[in-house]
């Protein structure tokens, strides 16, 4: 075999290994497909179990709310004599309705006779049901009619200890109805953007009340599981009988379900309340879009640059067989072709990123596209440095990166420490300075210059602005707006993750409980909603404050310790919580218990610190109790 004949063999067998790991490589593609789709199921459902925890919490606490009033407005309305005419009973209630968006008030009795604080007399056949239900339980229920006019009621019902006599007819209890539609607002609001519903249904399935604006099933729905199977609902991921099983016997899950020609996920939770259950409706693409766009531009990126690699290089291969007498003209075409393949790829990229930047790090000059928006944040070209300077004004990293200013993670220096091959890359998230936006920045690496170093970037940004309202929502208090456990937990590994230094701070009101007791949770509510504004007012923007429970709050401060700080710090706390709270023409005074620990100077185990301060601040309280 001649030398051409063996360099033209060599070619072929460099193109047919090629060609297998082509197809590797397209079924490593598929494969990573498939997995990220699992994913990103698991990872909407767990965001979707998340929210309706918080829905159903929500939802649970109004019921106890209208519970605990009515069960005060028995007693009162008991221990006023017995010659007071009925419309005199009711002057109890007087104002209510404005504060609590009610419907009626009702005093019913066994036949199902009723008269409401708007001084309606009479017996309603869909009202029976509610009377049969206060009698047959014996407690406090939560129920719903449909009335004359086609319009849900919801029901809340508390029965009588004694019998109450007035005009000669025997009360056996109380209720308060509102209209769905304003318990749909009080409750949920519109989360979502209206592209959702949610039921609260009974163990068979039938629907008590919806807790959504009805967008996604518009018709009225008596029974949510009939519904699904008589609209032909198919099973994409989970199954029908699981929901079934699931309100039946008080379970939590999740399922993919196609109705109507749309997907949607469908979350089922217990609501601790009567054997009834929260099942929330999301479109899939409200949940998962965002996701979604990320798994498909990386899997268009990842088989775009594949393919061209893999044609590139069985163009390149057989070229040089062919001609192997011509190296400087065959460099020349590599060179060339090397450049399509990055125009290509950049032209790719234009098409799924919202926006990007090519910047040559020695020159100092950018080129930059603009997709998602009809008129370009930025001028198409310039110094790249000022373009930076004007990103650290306008935005903040967050998350990993939030020790370092936007200006140092896209410093010269800085990306070429960290770009050193061309399989690196930086990614980053940001958030606007004044305005609620948030973006994801990636910074790739395109080309080193003969010496090695690195000449040009891209710089992609992608908008993330539904998936921060998903985690901020998971990651909030319901009542005071402050982060949850769960975000301080974070927090804690976060911090002890990356090394960086903090205070943690316990701190628990005292004299709260007396508080609540006398004037009712709903001043509790309140007093607890100004606590975590006079708290939000004593750190500052990068520390912390959480609510983790009752009155309990934890601060987290980013710094070193310092003595003199942290008494700083005490006293600051104690003269902002310790001032008088003047709330709806009441003045309330509390006082407050702390614990403070610091990471890493007592201990280089976060979880220790949080178990220290805690134990402290129990300490502080224990101390404080003995002193009165």
């Amino acid at each position: 075999m001649c030398k051409g004949e063996d360099l033209m063999h060599q070619a072929y067998k460099k193109a047919a290994v090629l060609a297998i790991i082509t197809l590797l490589g397209w079924g490593g593609i598929h494969s990573y497909y498939r997995y990220t789709q699992d994913m990103i199921y698991q990872e909407s459902t767990d965001s979707l179990r998340a929210t309706y925890t918080q829905v159903g919490t929500s939802f649970r606490l109004f019921t106890q709310r209208n519970w605990n009033i009515l069960s005060v407005y028995e007693k009162n309305i008991q221990l006023l004599p017995a010659e007071y005419r009925t419309d005199d009973r009711w002057k109890v209630l007087l104002g209510a309705r404005d504060q609590w968006m009610y419907r009626d008030f009702y005093l019913f009795e066994k036949s199902g006779h009723f008269v409401t604080d708007g001084g309606r007399k009479g017996q309603a056949e869909s009202f029976k049901a509610v009377v049969e239900a206060v009698e047959k339980e014996g407690k406090p229920i939560l129920s719903s009619y449909v009335s004359t006019d086609g319009t849900r009621r919801v029901v809340f019902a508390v029965p009588f200890k004694e019998p109450l006599t007035i005009d000669g007819i025997d009360y056996m209890g109380i209720a308060a109805s509102y209209d769905n539609d304003v318990v749909e607002r009080l409750i949920t609001g519109n989360i979502y953007d209206g592209e959702s519903d949610c039921y609260v249904v009974d163990e068979a399935g039938n629907v008590v009340l919806s807790l959504t604006p009805k967008s996604e099933i518009p018709e009225h729905v008596d029974n949510i599981l009939s519904y699904f199977k008589g609209h032909g609902a198919e099973e994409e991921k989970g199954s029908l009988d699981w929901l079934a099983r699931g309100i039946r016997e008080e379970q939590g899950g999740s399922l993919l379900i196609s109705l109507a020609g749309r997907k949607y996920y469908t979350v089922y939770r217990p609501l601790g309340i009567s054997h009834l259950s929260l099942v929330g409706l999301v479109r899939d693409r409200v949940v998962d879009e965002g996701l979604v766009r990320v798994r498909n531009a990386t899997v268009f990126a990842l088989a775009a640059v594949f393919s061209l690699l893999a044609f590139f290089m069985i163009g390149v291969t057989i070229k040089e067989a062919r001609q192997r007498l011509h190296e400087k003209e065959q460099e020349k075409k590599v060179l060339a072709s090397q450049k399509e393949m990055m125009r290509e790829l950049f032209g790719g990229m234009g098409r799924v990123a919202d926006r990007f930047v090519v910047a040559h790090l020695k020159t100092d000059v950018y080129h930059y596209r603009e997709n998602l928006l009809k008129k370009s944040l930025y001028p198409e070209t310039g110094s790249f440095a000022l373009l930076v300077e004007e990103l650290s004004r306008t935005f903040v990293a967050t998350g990993d990166a939030e020790h370092m200013k936007i200006s140092q993670l896209l410093s010269k220096e800085y990306l070429v420490s960290v770009l050193k091959s061309k399989d690196d890359l930086m990614r980053f998230e940001y958030c606007g300075r004044q305005k609620q936006v948030f973006k994801l920045m990636t910074v790739v690496p395109i080309s080193w210059d003969k010496k090695g170093m690195l000449e040009k970037v891209m710089c992609i940004s992608q908008d993330i602005g539904e998936k921060h309202d998903l985690e901020t929502l998971a990651n909030t208090d319901g009542l005071t707006g402050l982060f949850n456990e769960r975000y301080f937990t974070m927090m804690l590994q976060s911090k002890e993750k990356k090394k960086l230094p903090f205070v943690l701070v316990y701190l628990d009101l005292d004299h709260f409980k007396p508080i609540n007791d006398t004037y009712g949770h709903t001043m509790g509510d309140k007093l607890l909603q100004e606590t975590a504004k006079r708290l939000l007012q004593c750190i500052r923007k990068n520390d912390y404050v959480f609510r983790i429970g009752g009155d309990e709050f934890t601060i987290l401060f980013s710094m070193d310790f310092d003595e003199h700080m942290a008494s700083e710090i005490r006293t600051r706390l104690k003269t902002m919580l310790e001032k008088p709270f003047e709330i709806d023409g009441h003045t309330l005074r509390v006082g407050c218990s702390m614990g403070i620990a610091a990471y890493p100077k007592e201990s280089g185990d976060a979880a220790y610190i949080r178990i220290l301060a805690d134990r402290r601040m129990y300490e502080e309280k224990e101390k404080n109790h003995k002193g009165r």
